[in-house]
């Protein structure tokens, strides 16, 4: 299983090839954006559509992406205040998947 965790819609841009080879491995694959990418608990949706779009051409389903900011409200900038519950979240995720995630992918 690939996971590739990034803090914002459109940050995937650095590593398309590594989603496209890991689309093509078969291997599980998870896209995770920890914030909505804006300064506001609102998603962006003009940088999820590019995200999607982007995406599919490398062969993503959308079920295989995360939009976790979106889920936990996290706006851009204030992780801070939410970090336990992304915290718990990603440990959950792991938890679940002990055996599976072999590689993760992320910016720093």
């Amino acid at each position: 299983m690939h996971i590739f965790i990034f803090s914002h819609l459109d940050d995937e841009f650095g590593i398309f090839y590594q989603i496209e080879e890991s689309i093509k491995s078969k291997k599980e694959t998870y896209i995770i954006y920890v914030t909505t990418s804006s300064t506001t608990e609102n998603i962006d949706q003009i940088r999820l559509l590019e995200s999607i779009k982007s995406l599919k051409k490398l062969g993503v389903n959308e079920n295989q992406l995360i939009l976790l900011g979106n889920e936990l409200n996290v706006p851009d900038l204030k992780i801070i205040d939410k970090v336990q519950e992304v915290y718990a979240y990603f440990k959950n995720f792991f938890e679940k998947r002990v055996n599976e995630a072999d590689t993760v992918f992320t910016h720093c």
